[in-house]
């Protein structure tokens, strides 16, 4: 029950946090880019990573924990291709004369 109740709040706060970096990420980058907010973008997909290996680890064939694994895994994945897109356009940009 425990840990039922702790990854229903921990998936709450991850897709709050990584909504956020994808708001911050569309609308003022500049702010995503400084050192405190690429580390909550790392520390979120980190955390994200550990939340979906719980989730596996869950036997559970509730509905509602098979949707909150699923909306967990698309938001932590945007937020991973956040992160991947962000490292092209970087190189991209700075290859440029």
């Amino acid at each position: 029950m425990l840990k039922r109740i702790l990854l229903l709040l921990s998936t709450v706060f991850l897709v709050i946090i990584q909504s956020t970096v994808l708001y911050f990420w569309i609308v003022d980058w500049r702010k995503l880019v400084t050192y405190d907010g690429l580390i909550v973008w790392s520390a979120s997909i980190i955390l994200g990573i550990i939340v979906h290996r719980f989730y596996s680890s869950l036997n559970s064939r509730e509905k509602s924990f098979e949707i909150l694994k699923k909306v967990h895994l698309i938001s932590t994945s945007i937020t991973i291709f956040l992160g991947i897109l962000s490292l092209l356009i970087e190189s991209v940009t700075s290859s440029m004369p």
